[in-house]
């Protein structure tokens, strides 16, 4: 087990992303039926568009003073690990441009794998979640390929623990796949914590004593 987490954060941690540059361009494709906004609208302003407010103290925006773009130096330095060092590998990790592959791994709880493979929780469709979607698109990288590694009721402090069934389903999931963590380059990752009590800086704190344990 911690050959395969020191695997997956060693990899994912340099190139999650960066993946999308020379293996899959996949086109938004517009749902058949729109969801009716208007019914689930709380008034409340959306983090990207917060800018130079605050929320709790913190500013809004993806990145640092407000901004939702990428910084250029971190944007060139992803572009460039994907152009560089992202290639298909065997099962052991080795170069094999011929028929190894390039893992894209979901980690995560119920929301990532309902949008990343399993469809959402009512109608469980499968042909609107990501992965379906991706893998029939002809742009494809034929190398490429996309393992659901997310599990419902999997919050943050489950993926902390080396040694839990959280973990084991990952390995399982990936030899069903037919391939191994040291194939693994990308990583797709949507977390929280279940049913949180407390204020935001104290959430904070405890995402960053996840990530040290996770290293």
């Amino acid at each position: 087990m911690m050959q395969l987490r020191n695997a997956l954060v060693r990899r994912a941690s340099r190139r999650a992303l960066v993946w999308a540059s020379g293996l899959l361009l996949v086109p938004l494709v517009a749902s058949v039926a729109i969801a009716d906004c208007t019914l689930t609208n709380t008034g409340r302003l959306p983090l990207p568009e917060y800018g130079f407010k605050l929320y709790q103290g913190f500013s809004g925006g993806l990145y640092p003073n407000g901004g939702n773009n990428r910084p250029p130096a971190h944007l060139a330095a992803g572009v460039c690990i994907a152009t560089n060092q992202i290639q298909p590998l065997d099962a052991g990790g080795h170069v094999n441009t011929n028929t190894g592959k390039v893992v894209l791994l979901s980690v995560g709880m119920s929301n990532a794998t309902q949008e990343w493979a399993s469809g959402d929780n009512v109608t469980h469709d499968i042909t609107r979640a990501f992965k379906y979607r991706a893998d029939r698109d002809p742009s494809e990288n034929p190398q490429l390929m996309i393992v659901d590694g997310a599990q419902g009721g999997q919050d943050a402090s489950q993926w902390t623990n080396i040694n839990g069934a959280t973990w084991s389903n990952v390995v399982l999931r990936l030899n069903a796949a037919g391939v191994t963590a040291n194939q693994v380059q990308a990583m797709w990752l949507k977390e929280a914590i279940g049913g949180p009590m407390s204020l935001l800086p104290a959430l904070t704190r405890s995402r960053l004593l996840m990530k040290r344990r996770t290293r």
